[in-house]
């Protein structure tokens, strides 16, 4: 893949957010085959070349107090203007982006899904392009997240404050409530407090297993409480919380 990138004529001048180039990440990433690939298309920066680390930005030259100020740029809507993205995988509780040898398996086993990350030119089938998929209807006043995780996380942090959540950040200690047939009604208990911690360390894969954990809190307690104790009363008002940050966040576009 690095080979034919090369061969395309990619652009090994770029730097990232870290100031790193391409050779320098190949290095750091301990990725000998990319930094040959590198040195072989003569595509190795003269800075790295001559050791002396990451390149940094050219300092801005200063605005002469004459030149008239430009007017303000109208700002791009981001819904119809997306950013690019990284393809990344789930590793020991953190995102990485894919090897190389990673990339080679994911685009062998779904050949579909990989015509979305591959330059246009090289789309062979043009209709699964990503050019070509339609951006959905979206509430202009709905904000925009990079993933589902923040917004789930804005989500917890705005649920944990109602008046009513904190009978929930706990998982339910039977003894000390004196309720020792709770784990005979209840076989999936769940906490807001766990879904915090579960969502924290990345350990859900996608939106939808979060959503099911959530909902299992509220559930298990109408469940064991009954629909009309007082504890099921401050259920449902936590519940209607959830609901009212679930369409207002809108949550339902990472379904």
């Amino acid at each position: 893949m690095v080979e034919y990138l090369l061969q395309s004529g990619a652009n090994t001048q770029n730097i990232d957010h870290k100031n790193q180039t391409p050779f320098q990440l190949a290095k750091k990433s301990n990725k000998p085959a990319s930094v040959e690939l590198l040195k072989k298309y003569n595509a190795v920066p003269e800075q790295d070349l001559q050791g002396k680390g990451n390149l940094k930005k050219a300092p801005q030259a200063p605005v002469a107090a004459a030149v008239p100020q430009q007017p303000p740029q109208k700002k791009a809507n981001e819904r119809l203007n997306p950013r690019r993205f990284q393809l990344q995988v789930l590793k020991d509780g953190h995102y990485e982006p894919l090897s190389d040898e990673e990339w080679v398996k994911f685009c062998t086993e779904n050949p579909e899904l990989a015509n979305y990350f591959l330059p246009t030119e090289d789309v062979l089938e043009a209709p699964t392009s990503i050019d070509t998929l339609e951006i959905p209807e979206i509430n202009e006043a709905q904000p925009i997240y990079e993933c589902w995780d923040k917004a789930a996380k804005r989500m917890i942090a705005s649920i944990w404050k109602h008046h009513q959540a904190w009978i929930f950040f706990e998982p339910v200690d039977p003894k000390k409530l004196n309720i020792p047939d709770y784990f005979d009604i209840i076989k999936q208990p769940m906490d807001l407090g766990t879904v915090k911690l579960k969502l924290n360390s990345n350990q859900y894969l996608k939106f939808q297993d979060f959503l099911y954990d959530l909902n299992l809190v509220f559930e298990n307690c109408l469940q064991y409480n009954g629909e009309n104790s007082q504890v099921s009363t401050m259920c449902k008002g936590v519940r209607e919380e959830f609901n009212k940050l679930y369409y207002h966040l809108g949550m339902d576009f990472y379904l």
